[in-house]
């Protein structure tokens, strides 16, 4: 294992050397073919629309905090926090690519936040420096939503969007690193870059042992001054580089990338709890957003599964993902948002809140990292051999 570990730091994972061995490859063959023997669980009752539920809460709380300008604004800080504004964008745009919500005032306020969040990113002003995560959701926002606007905001937001320099606006290393060059890929597809050197250079700077596990664990190296990985910021990282290989990333460091990512999903379905949570341990551990990833992985899993005919590993997935959501939905409140860490306190007393943690930027970020259109419209409906 250290051979492997510096031979991987000193040339990358894309040798003819490989990966090392998944140890835990009998572990998930036991798991599966408990799976296939076990009996019938209690179905959660979840689907499609329960996502669309949950996001039409944090949309319609958060569409009454933006601003003549399109920004969101915190209700309990007064002021445009992190990746609210694009994260909106996308959650909005989600709901009406859907035909879940038509109401032409949600068009016209999502339409705002597009707009806003791609001049922020071209300017490199960002609320409190975040662009790193802006370009995803923008990304996701322009898709669901070029077919409902007039031809001359498109052109708008073609333009902004083809401006974006990754070279002046991005900050690099641990997962802010990976946020920013999923971000990318998704501009390069869409046809707003036609250079992937940013991008490929990127990547490899997070392809070796240092940021993978042989688990296909995400490093991100962020917990007690760099000497813990934070259970959160394992799965995190990893459900931006699902997105990106659903998006059909096929480069240089596909093929071991796919590699750990499978590897991680089935370690991570092995540690959910019964409850569909994530494991404690580290930062920003009991936020609601753990629970969030794990959905988006697992229903892109569990479609990948049964495209595949292994309906075994695409119902488990499921489940998974069901579980996950139904955590999430737990901590509803009736203002439509979310509680964003797991207790009932009032968000203005900030009562487990972590530094970075605001009522608003966590509510959204949730609900972007939870689901999409694109993922959305994957789902499938027969990956259950039983309710699920």
């Amino acid at each position: 294992q250290k051979m492997w570990a510096e031979l991987v730091i000193l040339v990358g994972f894309a040798t003819a050397y490989g990966l090392p061995p998944f140890t835990l490859q009998p572990v998930v063959k036991r798991a599966k073919d408990a799976v296939s023997k076990a009996a019938p669980v209690e179905p959660t009752g979840l689907n499609k629309t329960s996502y669309l539920d949950t996001i039409a809460g944090i949309v319609r709380y958060f569409k009454q905090h933006q601003n003549s300008d399109g920004a969101i604004i915190d209700p309990y800080v007064h002021e445009e926090i992190q990746y609210s504004t694009p994260c909106y964008a996308n959650a909005a745009a989600t709901l009406i690519a859907m035909g879940y919500d038509n109401d032409s005032s949600l068009l016209d306020s999502a339409s705002k936040a597009l707009t806003k969040a791609l001049s922020e990113l071209v300017e490199n002003k960002c609320a409190q420096g975040h662009c790193n995560f802006y370009t995803m959701p923008c990304m996701f926002a322009y898709v669901s939503l070029k077919d409902k606007v007039d031809k001359e905001t498109v052109s708008k937001w073609k333009e902004l969007a083809a401006q974006i320099d990754p070279e002046k606006i991005y900050h690099q290393g641990n997962n802010w690193g990976v946020v920013s060059l999923t971000g990318e890929y998704l501009r390069y597809k869409l046809g707003f870059s036609n250079s992937t050197a940013w991008l490929e250079s990127a990547l490899k700077a997070q392809i070796d042992a240092k940021h993978f596990t042989a688990n296909g664990q995400y490093q991100d190296r962020s917990g007690y001054s760099g000497r813990l990985n934070p259970m959160p910021y394992d799965h995190f990282p990893r459900k931006y580089l699902t997105v990106m290989m659903q998006w059909g990333y096929n480069l240089s460091y596909a093929t071991d990338l796919q590699e750990l990512l499978d590897r991680a999903a089935w370690v991570s379905l092995l540690m959910q709890s019964p409850w569909g949570e994530l494991p404690t341990g580290g930062r920003s551990s009991q936020h609601q957003w753990n629970e969030a990833v794990q959905a988006v992985t697992y229903e892109v899993y569990a479609n990948k599964a049964a495209v595949q005919g292994d309906m075994v590993s695409a119902g488990a997935f499921k489940r998974a993902a069901r579980l996950a959501h139904a955590s999430v939905r737990r901590w509803r409140r009736k203002t439509g948002d979310l509680f964003i860490v797991k207790n009932r306190f009032d968000p203005s007393l900030r009562h487990g809140f972590e530094v970075q943690s605001k009522e608003q930027s966590v509510n959204l970020k949730l609900q972007t990292v939870s689901v999409s259109r694109a993922t959305l419209s994957t789902l499938s409906t027969t990956c259950c051999q039983q309710a699920c």
